[in-house]
């Protein structure tokens, strides 16, 4: 599960880019050849020197005595692709990935060469987080130039650290054990020591762009693309959350329970309101390419209530209430950056139909809510937005489910946490 705590961004940004690496996490990987460290058991990141070499049995006494003139400060975001800013180019990449695959299957070896150095132009850093250097070497190979081929299959194994970039949105998990990344590798020894190897069509997979889509956008459940592989969902805390009442604190879960099902159970208390919710949101239905979704979310709520104030007026309720409702949303993106989103949430208990609370006599409801905004996607956890939230004009920005934004019309700050 992972673990998110709102004050933790402000912590984010003071720290800086190294971090001190433990040498004895440093583990070998016999598949891959490389060796790699060990965040947790289940997470481990691959390695690379200062000349972004791939740690080998070949270089690890160097890598280690760069280490110790370094104090064991590794730069480990540096090192890794920088994918986490969302671009309106990253479907053309995948695109012209997929004509590169196209060609080879079809044996047009020169015009995927053609493909291969597009590929380069729209992305220097692509050598080093794909397996460009294993299909241009391949092509080399097919075009029976030994030489080029040599050097390029070495490069791959001494650069590239898998088969997909994360760039190629959706296929992140496409090669998940990287079990055609190690079968090219293989392949690439085995050529390099003189053999004369095969390899399986498998290796040379086109692909279907598709678009990123943020989690919990409007149309959308939680996408495995946010999540650390082996990860399934999230974990939050939340301070000054507001439903009934002032909420002082409050903790929810969301998971996926499988690609089309997630559950988001959440509690909390301000001393007087006590509440539990649980919502099963759906992923009805999606694109191929992911750029239209919609989704629908039955929720039900308890509300324990002690005392309640309305107009100055202190009320004892003393009363345990049960809500249900329905949230339905969409969302449909025009290209990789710009989307927009709608969706309404129904109350079974509404300004149209109060519930009166036997103890007290006073009634009480929970607003239906409406929302059709425009959104512009930065990264994979902030987007910007701007449209109509239920009569008013809002502004404001949305962080991986929490908004804070402005109601212009209404001159009020919207400050909330909605997954569902």
């Amino acid at each position: 599960m992972k673990v998110n705590l709102f004050l933790a961004v402000l912590l984010a940004l003071l720290i800086s880019g190294c971090q001190t690496l433990k040498f004895k996490r440093v583990v070998y990987n016999d598949q891959k050849g490389i060796y790699e460290y060990a965040i947790t058991n289940k997470q481990k990141v691959i390695l690379r020197n200062d000349s972004n070499q791939l740690i080998t049995k070949s270089n690890i006494e160097q890598f280690e005595r760069e280490l110790k003139q370094n104090k064991f400060r590794y730069p480990f975001k540096r090192r890794q692709e920088k994918s986490d800013v969302i671009r309106n180019s990253d479907f053309r990449l995948t695109s012209t990935y997929s004509q590169v695959s196209s060609k080879i299957l079809s044996k047009d070896y020169d015009q995927a060469l053609d493909e291969i150095s597009n590929l380069k132009r729209q992305c220097p850093e692509i050598i080093k987080y794909t397996d460009y250097l294993f299909l241009e070497a391949y092509c080399y190979e097919q075009l029976q130039k030994q030489d080029s081929a040599n050097l390029k299959y070495s490069d791959f194994l001494n650069y590239s650290s898998g088969k997909y970039s994360a760039r190629f949105r959706g296929f992140r998990d496409s090669d998940n054990k990287d079990s055609l990344w190690i079968l090219q590798r293989n392949y690439a020894k085995h050529f390099l020591s003189g053999q004369t190897p095969t390899i399986t069509e498998d290796a040379f997979k086109k692909l279907n762009p598709s678009y990123y889509f943020s989690s919990f956008h409007p149309g959308y459940n939680l996408n495995r693309e946010d999540l650390d592989r082996g990860v399934n969902g999230y974990f939050w805390y939340w301070l000054g959350y507001s439903t009934v009442d002032n909420i002082s604190f409050g903790i929810q879960t969301y998971h996926k329970l499988s690609d089309r099902l997630d559950i988001n159970p959440a509690i909390y208390t301000s001393g007087n309101v006590n509440g539990i919710n649980l919502a099963l949101p759906i992923q009805v239905y999606k694109t191929r390419n992911n750029n239209f979704g919609f989704r629908v979310s039955p929720f039900i709520k308890y509300v324990n209530i002690d005392s309640l104030t309305v107009d100055n007026v202190d009320y004892k309720i003393d009363q345990g209430i049960i809500n249900g409702g329905l949230k339905l949303s969409l969302g449909y993106y025009m290209t990789q950056k710009l989307s927009i989103g709608a969706y309404y949430t129904y109350n079974l208990f509404n300004g149209n139909n109060h519930l009166t609370l036997s103890k007290s006599n006073l009634d009480i409801w929970w607003n239906n809510q409406y929302d059709v905004s425009l959104y512009y996607g930065i990264s994979k956890a902030f987007s910007l937005k701007t449209g109509i939230k239920n009569g008013g004009l809002v502004c404001g920005l949305l962080w991986s489910g929490w908004e804070i934004s402005y109601d212009i019309t209404n001159s009020a700050l919207i400050f909330g946490i909605d997954l569902y």
